[in-house]
């Protein structure tokens, strides 16, 4: 049987500019106003060609990263301000470092906004053949599954929650922010919290299946602060 395998791509040495300086932005090393070193000391310290650092600027730029001033320099861009969804598809899949606290809390109360409706909702609803599909989740999570793997039940969990909640939209929501509840769920479960986890997810259920509406929120909210507690609290 004759078997065909894909290309290896190496990243380029643009890709890798990009990468360092995105890191560096969005793991707090470098803050909104910040001016980047000139492109020739750039160049110097990375020991790549000025058209390399150019075009990654460039590029940077036009994820509203950077700010290329004439005559005056580069610096970084308040992309809160004029970010695009490419800016937040970006910040959404960025995995060099950390993320920075304040990032952090930010994606937290997107978090509690989210799936206090989305709870809401699936308890409203009551599929029980989708919400058997999210229990489903987390009794595989009992398995002594790895840390990725284990945030890939959670991840599945909210994303089945999700469409039980009969919202056409809220799934694919979800489904965008997939890359933030792994890194995010893979660090939880780094921590040891596996039986606290279980323990939380199993309230959660039980209020969502009994349709006691209050209480599901309320527990997919302590959720959501404990989780944050944890993560932030890491070494």
């Amino acid at each position: 049987m004759i078997t065909e395998f894909n290309a290896i791509e190496a990243p380029t040495s643009v890709n890798l500019f990009i990468e360092q300086i995105k890191t560096a932005i969005l793991s707090g090393q470098l803050h909104i106003g910040d001016q980047l070193p000139t492109e020739r000391e750039l160049c110097r310290q990375m020991n790549v060609s000025r058209g390399v650092i150019n075009t990654g600027l460039r590029r940077l730029q036009a994820l509203h990263f950077v700010e290329m001033r004439p005559r005056t320099g580069n610096f970084v861009a308040d992309y809160r301000r004029n970010g695009s969804l490419e800016t937040l598809n970006e910040i959404i899949n960025f995995r060099g470092g950390n993320y920075r606290p304040s990032l952090l809390n930010s994606i937290f109360e997107v978090r509690h906004q989210l799936e206090s409706d989305i709870v809401r909702l699936a308890t409203r609803q009551q599929n029980k053949t989708t919400l058997l599909e999210a229990q489903q989740t987390i009794v595989q999570m009992e398995n002594n599954c790895s840390p990725a793997e284990s945030a890939q039940l959670l991840y599945q969990f909210f994303h089945t929650l999700a469409i039980a909640s009969d919202n056409a939209v809220y799934p694919l929501l979800i489904a965008n922010f997939q890359s933030i509840y792994l890194t995010l769920g893979r660090w939880l479960f780094e921590i040891g919290n596996s039986e606290t986890i279980d323990h939380q997810l199993q309230e959660l259920f039980s209020s969502i299946l009994t349709g006691q509406q209050e209480a599901a929120i309320n527990k997919v909210n302590q959720l959501i602060s404990w989780s944050a507690d944890q993560i932030l609290a890491r070494d």
